[in-house]
């Protein structure tokens, strides 16, 4: 996505990372049920990212909820807690990709109504993207530790800590690299038009979403922040 760029992805990942893993440690400490924990990690990437500098790059970001907690919720249809967009725009070409997540906490033994709700979470994850584009997320107070849903599936009787693990900015580097994400859930509208992202978390059916854009900033700003 960033045709070999790797300073900007790699400052890029760091600070999501670092957005995430506050919101996560910082709530842990608190005591915080797990969707009010995701809920503030959209509203932290939205109040630290949007508007930030990236050499000669902006960074746009737009979160949103849906709290739709009935019978035929979004986690419950589709088994995702947060749904994330990133989209480069380049003079050349715009690439987007969109990921899938499932959020649990970590540690501790599960039961087996637990580890089948989880993988009943991640095969309804799957249905809607990709194995690039579907992934729980382990709260802990660490941060976060990232699994594809895919290798949930692949071992159903095993707990996701047990997994090869990688943290958030692992993740985003490999999206920014193009080897993780899907092309395929994450449509133009939805970085720019609040109300078009809240449309597309309901067909998708997610429960809280950020779309991230990293464009080129105007021609004068670009100017004056390189002298």
């Amino acid at each position: 996505m960033l045709k070999g760029d790797t300073v900007t992805r790699d400052i890029l990942a760091d600070l999501i990372r670092n957005a995430v893993d506050e919101t996560v440690i910082q709530q842990t400490a608190r005591g915080a049920q797990e969707p009010a924990v995701t809920s503030k990690i959209a509203v932290r990437l939205e109040q630290q990212l949007n508007g930030l500098g990236i050499l000669d790059r902006k960074i746009t970001v737009i979160a949103q909820e849906f709290t739709d907690r009935g019978p035929g919720s979004q986690e419950k249809r589709a088994g995702a807690d947060l749904f994330i967009a990133i989209r480069v725009e380049d003079s050349e070409a715009t690439i987007s990709k969109g990921l899938l997540i499932q959020a649990k906490w970590s540690g501790g033994s599960k039961s087996k109504a637990e580890q089948k709700k989880l993988l009943q979470q991640c095969n309804d994850m799957l249905k809607r993207t990709t194995s690039a584009g579907a992934f729980v997320w382990l709260y802990g107070s660490d941060g976060v530790d990232v699994v594809p849903a895919c290798e949930l599936t692949a071992r159903p009787n095993g707990n996701p800590e047990t997994l090869t693990q990688r943290n958030v900015a692992q993740q985003f580097r490999d999206v920014l690299d193009c080897f993780q994400g899907d092309p395929d859930n994450a449509p133009d509208m939805i970085f720019s038009d609040p109300f078009a992202l809240r449309g597309y978390m309901a067909d998708i059916a997610a429960r809280t979403g950020v779309a991230i854009t990293l464009g080129a900033r105007s021609g004068e700003f670009a100017e004056r922040t390189r002298g």
